[in-house]
């Protein structure tokens, strides 16, 4: 890393190969990769070219098996690597679980209405096929505390509840849930949690024994910034499968309790990206030289600048993200929304959201217009607002180049 000893992040900054002049406030969609793990693929994709059913059947690091891969995602995200799958995505993840999973007929899953798609179709084909339940509640933007959040799951509960399904971290808001509260709600009830957790690997310091949820999908293209279609898949206990997952997306279904655990029999999926999981296991080596730990405090700290500059714009009512206040600290994330407007009937306008988000692209600043039904929960009424995505290798100029671009929007 360039000079890390008198300006790290700068030295992070320059392990990536951005374009000159681009800034990238997108990585709640698509994050990078840095130089050094752009070679580890290709050198891996080189190994397996020169001999493939060796490196298919036999290699360490290259086989189907993904032991070695497997055990340094388990240690990076605090599981045992028997608990851990790797995934093309998140939403492979969730459906591998959610279609996988027992339901009966008139269950109910509690999740809310901002959750990702990713989550709603598996579910949708659940309600359709086996007739369960889905019970998608409002979420207020921003909270005030967390136990809004939590007295709302529990409010919820009923004797047909079996699941919740809820995302670490929302994509439309960046609202960080309580999950470890969450989780220890649902288990006192005999209730499973399905986690989305595509904004967190990568941007919080994890460790899902502590989250004490039963299943957990990542992804690792975002803010790990590994290679495209690599992600995560953690079942809790694995070895035993207390929930008695099926292995969908599998070619071992058959195997599971008779030789292979369900996470061994969800690894078997005929050919594999193993080239992109050696290097997503290697990105987890380069997320902690710098430290998981410092990767949270420096994301947080410049969200919190954006939070601060649009207040200090359009007021505090254009944040539809929590603040830095004691009461909801543990809910803030690297992503930031808000309406550039101090008229909020603004929100409800697509069309100036979308326009505003199309000239910043135009002027080489990639964020995102992130839609969401308003805190009454009106689906028919869809709120509009910019979505910041603030990355280790992000500064304080940036923050700087989007607002001064706002602003000459305006003038």
């Amino acid at each position: 890393m360039a000079d890390l000893a008198n300006d790290p992040w700068a030295g992070v900054a320059a392990e990536f190969s951005f374009v000159p002049g681009l800034t990238y406030l997108n990585t709640g969609s698509e994050g990078s990769m840095p130089r050094r793990l752009q070679a580890v693929l290709g050198e891996a994709v080189a190994k397996w070219a020169s001999s493939p059913s060796q490196a298919f059947f036999f290699d360490p690091l290259l086989d189907s098996k993904e032991t070695a891969n497997r055990a340094r995602m388990a240690a990076f995200v605090g599981a045992r690597p028997q608990e851990i799958v790797l995934t093309d995505n998140t939403t492979m993840g969730l459906a591998m679980v959610i279609i996988g999973f027992p339901w009966r007929p008139r269950d109910e899953v509690v999740t809310t209405q901002h959750d990702h798609f990713s989550m709603y179709s598996p579910l949708g084909v659940a309600a359709s096929r086996v007739g369960i339940d889905v019970v998608e509640l409002p979420l207020p933007s921003p909270p005030e505390r967390p136990a809004q959040i939590i007295d709302a799951f529990e409010a919820a509960i009923t004797p047909n509840t079996r699941a919740f399904c809820f995302s670490h971290i929302t994509f439309t808001t960046g609202l960080r849930m309580p999950v470890s509260q969450l989780c220890a709600l649902a288990r006192s009830r005999g209730i499973a949690t399905i986690v989305d957790g595509a904004h967190a690997l990568g941007m919080l310091d994890l460790s899902l024994h502590d989250l004490g949820c039963d299943f957990y999908a990542a992804s690792g293209h975002k803010w790990l910034n590994g290679p495209p279609a690599t992600g995560i898949l953690y079942i809790r206990d694995a070895q035993t499968n207390p929930w008695n997952l099926a292995a969908v997306i599998s070619e071992k279904s058959a195997s599971v309790g008779n030789g292979l655990t369900i996470a061994e029999a969800l690894q078997k999926r005929g050919e594999l990206g193993g080239p992109a999981y050696l290097t997503l296991a290697r990105t987890a080596d380069f997320a902690d030289t710098i430290g998981k730990r410092a990767i949270e405090t420096r994301i947080l700290t410049l969200s919190d600048i954006v939070r601060r500059r649009a207040a200090e714009l359009w007021g505090e009512q254009c944040l539809y993200s929590v603040g830095t206040a004691a009461d909801t600290d543990a809910m803030r994330s690297g992503l930031v929304a808000f309406l550039p407007s101090r008229d909020p009937l603004r929100a409800y306008d697509a069309d100036f959201v979308n326009g505003i988000v199309q000239t910043l692209v135009q002027r080489g600043i990639w964020v995102l217009c992130t839609q969401f039904p308003n805190a009454a929960g009106d689906t028919t009424r869809q709120m509009n607002a910019l979505r910041v995505s603030t990355s280790l290798y992000n500064n304080e100029d940036d923050v700087d180049r989007l607002f001064a671009a706002l602003r000459a929007i305006y003038d």
